[in-house]
C-alpha cells in the first residue's frame, strides 16, 4: 500500500491465489475531509447538511469512528 498525498488517496496492490490461478488487482481509496464532503454535497444541490458521529445522533467530532452525513434538498 502506498499513499498518493497529492491526490488524497491510498493505493493497494492485491494478489489472490486459488490453486494455480493468480489474480492481481488494485484498490484505490480516496480520502476526503468532512469539509470536502460537505462542499461536494452542497455543490450538488443539498444545502441543508448535518453531521453525526454515530447512528445514535451523537455529534461528529475529531476522532469519531465514523461520519454519518445527512443532506436534504430544500
Amino acid at each position: 500500500m502506498f499513499t498518493d498525498v497529492a491526490e488524497s488517496r491510498w493505493i493497494t496492490e492485491m494478489t489472490f491465489r486459488r490453486g494455480d490461478e493468480v489474480h492481481r488487482g488494485t484498490s484505490v481509496q480516496h480520502v476526503y475531509t468532512v469539509a470536502e464532503v460537505t462542499r461536494l454535497v452542497t455543490t450538488a444541490g443539498f444545502p441543508d447538511v448535518e453531521h453525526y458521529g454515530d447512528a445514535d445522533g451523537s455529534p461528529y467530532r475529531l476522532g469519531s469512528a465514523r461520519l454519518l452525513l445527512v443532506a436534504r434538498r430544500r
